[in-house]
């Protein structure tokens, strides 16, 4: 990237930026067209490429600013859970996610398409955007209270179950069918039974 794009008015930087969610949102990597996103940024497609110098490289700009936002959202939602359990810390993260996915649905397909995208050509550098994604529940599950597993050995697997589970439960819903409240209670249902499975008898009435 061409560093004189930071010395642009953030106005411009953004616009740009938008540009980039609106085409790559509407569009896989191989069938965004620099030529819209020029249009959509109302400036000339020489100008977006003195700025970055191919797709690939303005793709992720724009995928690795969206990643920004989802964590600083997330790390901000993070510090206002006092628990140490489990389930109801993943409980807390995804009622955050349900309501981030509402509030900006660019940003929430962009996600999606780190995950999903199908271009080879991109793999490598779409592994490393998700394990800055992964940072900020790796940060949170370090505060897990062990004590209440019937297996220590066993928590890795529950967390991946977990994080499966309200992958899958944002990812193949549609954002114009979310309905909040049945998510919940859903998630409820699985966090009940991953409790009878994993935790001691002791904790699974608290």
């Amino acid at each position: 990237m061409n560093n004189s794009f930071y010395t642009l008015p953030k106005e411009k930087q953004l616009n740009l930026f938008y540009a980039g969610c609106k085409v790559f949102a509407n569009n896989t990597y191989k069938k965004a067209s620099m030529s819209k996103v020029a249009d959509e940024a109302r400036i000339s497609k020489s100008l977006l490429f003195y700025y970055f110098k191919n797709k690939k490289e303005y793709y992720f700009y724009v995928l690795n600013e969206v990643a920004k936002h989802w964590n600083e959202r997330l790390l901000s939602a993070i510090k206002e859970i006092n628990s140490n359990d489990l389930f109801e810390m993943v409980t807390a993260i995804i009622k955050v996610k349900q309501s981030y996915v509402k509030d900006l649905q660019l940003y929430y397909t962009l996600i999606k398409r780190i995950y999903y995208e199908k271009d080879e050509s991109l793999k490598d550098d779409l592994e490393k955007i998700k394990v800055i994604l992964n940072k900020p529940y790796e940060d949170l599950f370090k505060r897990i209270d062990k004590s209440k597993f019937k297996d220590e050995t066993e928590i890795n697997n529950c967390v991946k179950i977990l994080l499966y589970f309200a992958q899958g439960q944002l990812f193949n819903t549609e954002i114009d069918c979310i309905d909040e409240q049945f998510l919940i209670k859903e998630l409820e249902t699985i966090v009940n039974s991953l409790k009878r499975n994993y935790y001691k008898d002791e904790y699974l009435a608290i």
